[in-house]
């Protein structure tokens, strides 16, 4: 984009920043949190899943300790949010603790920290921080070094302004990694440099947030946020954003039939400006969706038509409709829903190195472009004890991006060299899927959840689409034995999966075989203060791939404990 381009940018954003209040319906990362009373946290459900140890953008709520062998989750294309299974307990905790450490250490020479503090005065303020760190110096047998770090500060503050609630979010995260995905005895002829071996992942990210607290329905509610983050690594690719978001609604009484309708308006502006060793980018995003909410009795709806406008090197306009319905059959216990709607998004270098760490610095970015997504499913609760929910849909998308390996390097006979990186295919097409999960919850003591999800990939160019999920199983479940000890357990099953690669001058597909991941540990409580644990993770000793050509590590033993004060 050109100087005058880049100009026309900037004053758009200018003009339209006076109606640009809060939350885009797109944007994926919200740091604000609303905590009242003090911190008072608990023992993990589970203490491994199969994502990176890391917890979410500015929540303060106490962490389960997710020790994990993996550095990444591949993450599935839906989200849904099952009915839990509810626990009541009789009487109330009188001593509340604001502060939280958990401290471990594990065979693989891997440290571990997390710190919480919460503190605050009820209708007036809280404040929250948290200080995470990870990192493992183990090696993979035969492989080149994998070392790895995760380090995290986050600091939030709400304060409480009679009808508005001010929320400030501030986080630092400094991740570190290696391309370790080759043998070098299989490259004796290559010497690949340790500096181009280490990647450095940097993020300073900054959110405001002030919202209306009215109690009434027909005040003009609002929200208006205001963020912006700061992303670079060590071979000197950046990203910068700046969003302002907003939402409006006002309660009317349109219709006499209905419980309550609300008109309201929500959208906002992203832009981003993008940098690498090769190209330099920036794009304005611009959002904005006018909706319509109602009740009746057991029914209820969200209806509405988003608009989009991306200026970039090509601008382009979108429009998507916006149809949520549910009714509530049995109220509390079933209750049955569908919806369609769609959006653009960002594919951005944040969000893909999450996904992925070992993604080349130079890598193509771009949106994808959610045209259609038709959903349907149904919730279940039975007496408090036994949750289910299920969800099944069909989206079609133009130009998501899939992950294939590549290599830096060249050999004698212009013969490829190590596939240690992965960079960024697109592609057009649909995908049907489907996600289920039940919990059971017995008393206090006994808690279960089986879940799974699929997808099926239709694409237009590709023939699979490279290193997503296909098939994922999940079980886990804890037992409480006499309120001291606490087992937990968790067992992940992922199905074959695809990857594509250079080989001898010629790209070749290949199978990712299916894994069982199954995980242990043990939790005592020395007093309410004091807990010690001994967690076992990957206790199959499978060096599977979650990248191709990146096992994962085997058994891990991990020992620590964790204070409440």
């Amino acid at each position: 984009m050109g100087f005058v381009r880049i100009i026309a940018s900037v004053l758009l954003i200018v003009m339209l920043t006076p109606f640009a209040y809060s939350q885009q319906e797109t944007q994926s990362h919200n740091e604000q949190v609303t905590i009242v009373g003090s911190y008072d946290p608990s023992i993990n459900e589970a203490f491994k899943i199969n994502s990176k140890p890391e917890s979410s953008e500015i929540s303060f709520q106490v962490p389960d300790f997710t020790f994990n062998s993996l550095d990444v989750k591949q993450s599935t294309q839906i989200n849904v949010n099952p009915i839990k299974a509810i626990s009541l307990r009789s009487g109330r905790r009188n001593q509340k603790f604001d502060n939280y450490l958990k401290a471990g250490f594990g065979s693989r020479i891997s440290p571990y920290i997390d710190f919480y503090h919460s503190s605050g005065k009820k209708g007036d303020y809280n404040f929250n921080a948290n200080i995470f760190h990870y990192s493992s110096f183990n090696n993979i047998q035969d492989y080149s070094p994998s070392p790895f770090s995760k380090t995290h500060a986050k600091i939030n503050y709400s304060k409480f302004m009679g009808k508005h609630v001010l929320d400030i979010g501030f986080k630092y995260g400094l991740n570190t990694n290696k391309f370790y995905g080759y043998k070098p005895l299989d490259y004796p002829t290559v010497d690949i440099p340790e500096s181009d071996l280490s990647q450095m992942f940097n993020l300073a990210k900054i959110d405001l947030v002030i919202r209306s607290a009215y109690s009434k329905n027909s005040k003009l509610h609002h929200e208006i946020g205001l963020g912006t983050y700061y992303y670079f690594d060590k071979f000197k690719t950046s990203e910068l954003n700046v969003n302002v978001n907003f939402n409006l609604y006002k309660g009317l009484d349109v219709v006499d039939a209905l419980d309550y309708q609300n008109f309201g308006i929500d959208g906002g502006i992203d832009f981003y400006s993008n940098n690498d060793s090769l190209t330099s980018n920036s794009e304005v995003y611009i959002n904005a969706r006018p909706y319509f909410t109602a009740n009746y009795g057991l029914f209820s709806f969200n209806a509405g038509l988003s608009f989009g406008y991306l200026g970039e090197n090509a601008s382009s306009f979108h429009f998507w409709p916006i149809i949520d319905i549910n009714m509530n059959i049995v109220p509390g216990s079933f209750s049955i829903f569908a919806g369609v709607n769609g959006k653009l998004e960002k594919q951005s270098y944040l969000i893909l190195t999450t996904e992925n760490p070992y993604l080349s610095p130079v890598a193509s970015l771009g949106w994808v472009n959610e045209r259609i997504n038709v959903y349907g499913g149904f919730r279940a609760s039975l007496a408090q004890i036994v949750g289910f929910d299920f969800k099944v849909g069909w989206k079609t998308f133009d130009n998501m991006a899939f992950f294939v390996n590549y290599s830096d390097y060249i050999l004698p006979w212009f013969a490829p060299g190590p596939a240690n990186k992965l960079t960024t295919v697109f592609d057009n097409g649909s995908v049907f899927y489907a996600d289920a999960e039940v919990s059971l919850n017995v008393r206090k003591n006994l808690k279960l959840w089986l879940g799974g999800s699929f997808n099926n990939y239709s694409l237009d160019s590709l023939t699979h689409a490279y290193h997503k999920p296909l098939t994922e199983v999940r079980f886990g479940g804890s037992y409480l034995i006499a309120d001291k000890v606490k087992l937990s357990t968790e067992l992940l099953y992922n199905g074959i999966r695809y990857a594509y690669r250079p080989f001898n001058l010629v790209l070749q597909n290949i199978e990712l075989e299916s894994y069982v991941d199954l995980n242990f540990g043990v939790e005592y409580k020395v007093n309410d203060n004091l807990s010690a644990f001994v967690n076992g993770t990957n206790l199959l000793n499978n060096n599977y791939e979650q990248f191709y050509s990146y096992p994962v590590q085997g058994f891990q033993v991990m020992g620590g404990i964790s204070y409440r004060f």
